[in-house]
């Protein structure tokens, strides 16, 4: 029972009135700075119901700054999370093993990189985990999934490219020392490889 949206906007209302009014004016701006997400959904609530679901999704998310063994923050669009952090840090563990044992077998390491290719990267489940074996601007985050490189690019700082769903017209700006090709072919028709 979702209720109607007139109610939770007006619930909504409520409670943000009450940390402006227990907020000295000159502290104001520092407050709307530490909650920004609570003013983002302040300002956009009139949008409808959608805002306000997306606020408490944000909200949700929250729990998850700082977490140990956690680099940064989750997208509230990052589909992959499936409010599991154990599993949604494990695969991102789990892949940076892979890549280890890969670099071991061919005499590299992390340091000796110069460019490295997450693809697809989604929302950085995996390029977290990479950004702190690699430095973020050696890599690039690539997926057609626009909201997910630029999540990347802002959180992690490096650079991204748009991926297209014809892989022959992607133009990569250079040679890559290090792909990860984590989970491409599943999402792919078989009739990409025919």
């Amino acid at each position: 029972m979702e209720g109607s949206t007139a109610d939770w906007l007006l619930l909504f209302r409520f409670l943000v009135g009450l940390i402006f009014k227990f907020t000295k004016v000159n502290n104001l701006r520092k407050t709307l700075k530490k909650n920004q997400i609570i003013y983002w959904g302040w300002r956009t609530a009139k949008n409808g119901w959608t805002n306000v679901k997306i606020l408490f999704k944000k909200i949700a998310l929250l729990k998850y700054n700082d977490y140990p063994g956690l680099n940064g923050k989750i997208s509230h669009n990052d589909s992959l999370l499936a409010n599991n952090i154990t599993h949604y840090i494990s695969v991102g563990n789990s892949a940076i093993e892979n890549i280890e044992s890969a670099l071991r077998a061919s005499n590299k390491s992390f340091d000796a990189l110069k460019s490295v290719l997450d693809f697809p990267c989604g929302h950085g489940r995996v390029l977290r985990v990479l950004a702190t074996k690699v430095s973020p601007a050696k890599i690039t985050a690539c997926d057609i999934d626009e909201d997910g490189i630029n999540f990347c690019e802002k959180e992690f700082h490096c650079k991204k490219i748009l991926s297209d769903n014809d892989i022959s017209k992607v133009q990569f700006p250079e040679h890559y020392e290090l792909i990860w090709v984590g989970s491409l072919f599943t999402h792919l028709d078989k009739d990409a490889f025919f």
